[in-house]
């Protein structure tokens, strides 16, 4: 009886040891709002280098005027095949640095440079076209652009809370749900590219039914 006491005492007294939590809705958004902070310093940065002289007239804009030529041009397919490369690249990348544990910094700049590319695209057409070329980039490129830029933020608000864990782990030797976490950068990404199929394919069809108006 008195080593049965004595047991229930140390198991009472005893440490406890929890199991490592799933990451938490709150902290998953509050990421998603600071990459979404990110983002937009991109397209602000990308719309002030759009507009310079030096880049107005470089190779910074042949790349502009070549891509807005391919989407007048080329056929609807071969559109859809390009734009589906790129979003899957960078979708690959941010699930690749998400399951590194020095991944975090680089989703920034992903994302820093995603912002760059859509400001840039934008600020160029309307100083070189005007109001013209504001209603190009609405009519072909706003809606595909918003849809694939919102499905980067939904997987790179994931992969950085995974890198961010994995790192902890490393380095500090914190107790982390690792795999329950890559479980979960795996089922994004798989929504994502769901998502950015759907995107290139608005893509594709705006710019077979609009393009043409723009020639």
């Amino acid at each position: 009886m008195k080593g049965f006491v004595l047991a229930r005492r140390r198991r009472a007294f005893a440490p406890r040891r929890f199991a490592p939590s799933a990451p938490k809705t709150s902290a998953l958004s509050l990421r998603a709002v600071m990459l979404a902070v990110v983002l937009f310093s991109g397209v602000v940065l990308g719309a002030a280098a759009a507009v310079r002289p030096a880049q107005s007239s470089g190779y910074y804009a042949a790349f502009i005027r070549q891509f807005v030529a391919a989407h007048q041009s080329r056929p609807m397919w071969q559109i859809f095949c390009e734009a589906f490369i790129s979003a899957m690249v960078l979708q690959c990348l941010a699930l690749f640095l998400g399951l590194s544990c020095l991944g975090a910094p680089l989703l920034l700049a992903l994302v820093l440079g995603r912002g760059f590319a859509v400001g840039s695209l934008t600020a160029y057409l309307f100083h070189e076209m005007g109001l013209w070329g504001l209603a190009m980039y609405l009519l072909l490129f706003f809606l595909p652009t918003a849809l694939q830029c919102l499905l980067l933020l939904y997987l790179c608000a994931q992969a950085f809370d995974s890198a961010a864990a994995l790192f902890r782990a490393n380095f500090l030797g914190h107790a982390i749900a690792a795999p329950l976490r890559a479980q979960l950068l795996l089922r994004r990404f798989l929504r994502a590219g769901a998502g950015a199929l759907a995107a290139c394919c608005l893509e594709s069809i705006l710019s077979a039914l609009f393009a043409p108006v723009f020639v």
